[in-house]
């Protein structure tokens, strides 16, 4: 990693601040066409660049196949860059687990993120159970080996099993340059990082089975600090919702000269599966060397058949006024004044796209922040909130 700080941390918060943004989500399944949808739509809004995948559920080539093609039909749907797809899954063809790598395409192909390749160094890393997925990549300066993990759940034995079978021996092969996100299915601490609704806040009276498991991970990975607790030593915050609790399974660990480039690394408020999405903003270690591009119209109202129709029907009118393609002189003195008429027609467009948006944007609202509200309550430690929570 790079020996030199990070820039100060002024840049304006938020999804559209610089940096590459890695979204980590429990997804509950990427075999269904319409949760796929709202998946891509839920990452397009965040400005995610990697989404890392865990329980996807696919348990062959062919259903990671098929859902590649849902991903693709819900990009081309909502007018957004494409991903490039790595995925893995059991060897043995069991439906269950399943992990996944899905980077925008528009940053590899502009040349701000590489992907590398076997014969540069390790690309992708799978371990043929559907649990770990590991890309080696290079972005603002940085070149570090990023990876989806999905631990056995309910199994302490499993779990510690994983540890020094598989996970131990990864990290020892990165361990100076590793970002590993996903679900974990223990907590690093289960008196902070799990909630009861029976004395919710108290600390349980005897070891929880998370302990051994923690101690596991912290002796094989032991310079792997959690991104989150680093930026929040002690809040209470919690990723996976229950009927009768709550916990914080969801991760993002980083190798401990990547935290000072750690802007960010937060669960979002989204319950599209039973986990939260966690999200870690990286900040650059080098300015980007690739600029905004020229500027773009924006077409948001595509989205919209009637209005996206109406559109083609007034652009196939109004270029049935151009000069004949021999008049060469006389097109490139039409072709500025049509341009700025296709860019105020989109703006008219988009205008009538706001005003739709806008008559169910405020329950839309109303229900985000109710759900923002029961979750900041479960973590306060009210019980009576969680039910909200789970039935939103």
């Amino acid at each position: 990693m790079p020996a030199h700080l990070p820039p100060p941390s002024s840049n304006a918060p938020g999804r559209c601040a610089p940096g590459l943004r890695c979204l980590s989500q429990n997804v509950c399944g990427l075999n269904a066409p319409t949760r796929v949808h709202q998946l891509v739509g839920f990452w397009a809004k965040l400005n995610a660049h990697v989404i890392l995948v865990q329980e996807t559920l696919l348990g062959c080539q062919k259903a990671i196949t098929h859902a590649e093609l849902h991903l693709l039909q819900a990009t081309q749907q909502l007018g957004i860059p494409p991903y490039l797809c790595f995925g893995d899954c059991r060897e043995d063809g069991g439906n269950h687990a399943g992990v996944g790598i899905l980077v925008r395409s528009d940053l590899v192909h502009s040349g701000r993120l590489v992907i590398h390749r076997p014969d540069q160094a390790p690309s992708t890393t799978h371990h043929h159970d559907g649990r770990l997925l590991s890309l080696s990549i290079s972005w603002g300066g940085h070149k570090f080996c990023l990876a989806s993990v999905y631990f056995p759940s309910g199994d302490p034995m499993r779990q510690r099993l994983f540890l020094t079978s598989v996970l131990g021996p990864f990290y020892q092969a990165n361990r100076s340059r590793l970002a590993l996100m996903g679900d974990f299915n223990f907590t690093l601490d289960a008196n902070v990082d799990r909630f009861r609704t029976t004395d919710p806040l108290s600390p349980s009276p005897s070891p929880h089975r998370d302990v051994a498991t923690s101690s596991v991970f912290a002796s094989l990975c032991p310079d792997l600090p959690c991104a989150f607790r680093h930026l929040h030593p002690t809040k209470r915050s919690y990723t996976h919702f229950w009927g009768t609790g709550a916990s914080r399974l969801d991760r993002a660990h980083v190798s401990s000269p990547m935290l000072p480039y750690v802007m960010q690394c937060q669960p979002v408020n989204c319950l599209i599966s039973d986990h939260r999405p966690l999200l870690l903003h990286l900040l650059p270690a080098t300015p980007d060397t690739v600029g905004p591009g020229s500027r773009r119209t924006r077409m948001h109202f595509a989205k919209i058949e009637d209005l996206r129709d109406n559109f083609y029907d007034w652009l196939e009118q109004a270029s049935l006024l151009a000069p004949p393609a021999e008049a060469e002189e006389a097109f490139l003195q039409w072709w500025p004044r049509f341009k700025s008429q296709v860019a105020g027609k989109a703006r008219s467009l988009n205008r009538l796209t706001a005003a739709r948006h806008q008559s169910y944007s405020a329950e839309v609202s109303l229900a985000k922040n109710n759900l923002a509200t029961s979750i900041s309550l479960v973590e306060d430690g009210n019980a009576s909130a969680l039910p909200q929570v789970i039935t939103h």
